[in-house]
């Protein structure tokens, strides 16, 4: 009585029906499912719990927990349905508003990364250094102006290709050594290597390769910014 706000005389005349009419139409479809599914399970597996909203009769909802259980006969005839009811509407919202402050947290947390990733973008498109993102198979996810007019190639043609073959043949074995000893201890390396470009003319560049990971230690991607050293490095063997 004091959960369903009837008194046990109302239930018995209100009927199975017209009770089942006052559970929420979202919930009424599962409450009967559960219920047939009871009746005809063996008989000793014939309870269970259920939640299911109770339309009051002010016209609001309750959140109510059923534990039912089904009485047989010694044939294992059901006979009746006897339970117990417990109003967790409290828990319920108490639930939803911490879902809703968990879902408006995590948007909060999203905007802010993507605010943060559009900063990043419009920093690196300034930089004269080649800057570039890729993952762990090499693929390249992010390229700059620079890095874009360094090769000759548009942004679409390089997103998604490989990272790997603008290396010098000679330089490659050590260029994958190097990057393959990135770690969350040792997130950064500085190589010089030659480049090749599609006109074959060799460059050198330096390089640093920095691993990205996450609060657990996660690879995320690679970040890699290239500073073209060929003036230097002619120099030097002049």
């Amino acid at each position: 009585e004091r959960v369903l706000g009837l008194a046990p005389d109302s239930m018995i005349e209100l009927g199975f029906q017209k009770m089942l009419d006052r559970i929420h139409p979202d919930d009424r479809a599962t409450y009967q499912g559960e219920l047939d599914a009871l009746l005809q399970a063996p008989p000793d597996q014939r309870s269970g719990m259920t939640e299911y909203r109770w339309k009051a009769d002010d016209g609001s909802y309750r959140w109510i927990s059923s534990s039912r259980s089904v009485v047989s006969d010694a044939r294992g005839h059901p006979l009746a349905v006897i339970g117990s009811l417990r109003d967790i509407t409290d828990r319920k919202v108490y639930a939803n508003e911490q879902l809703q402050r968990e879902i408006a947290e995590r948007t909060k947390a999203r905007e802010a990364l993507e605010s943060s990733e559009l900063r990043y973008r419009a920093i690196v498109e300034e930089q004269t250094e080649l800057v570039s993102r890729f993952k762990a198979d090499r693929t390249l996810t992010f390229v700059n102006e620079a890095f874009c007019r360094f090769f000759a190639r548009e942004r679409e043609a390089l997103i998604g290709t490989s990272f790997i073959p603008v290396f010098h043949p000679d330089d490659l074995e050590q260029v994958e050594r190097q990057i393959a000893s990135i770690s969350p201890q040792t997130r950064s390396i500085t190589i010089e290597n030659r480049i090749v470009l599609a006109d074959n003319n060799l460059r050198w560049v330096q390089w640093t390769f920095t691993g990205l990971f996450d609060e657990l230690g996660g690879f995320i991607e690679f970040q890699s910014v290239g500073r073209d050293i060929t003036e230097r490095k002619n120099a030097e063997i002049l």
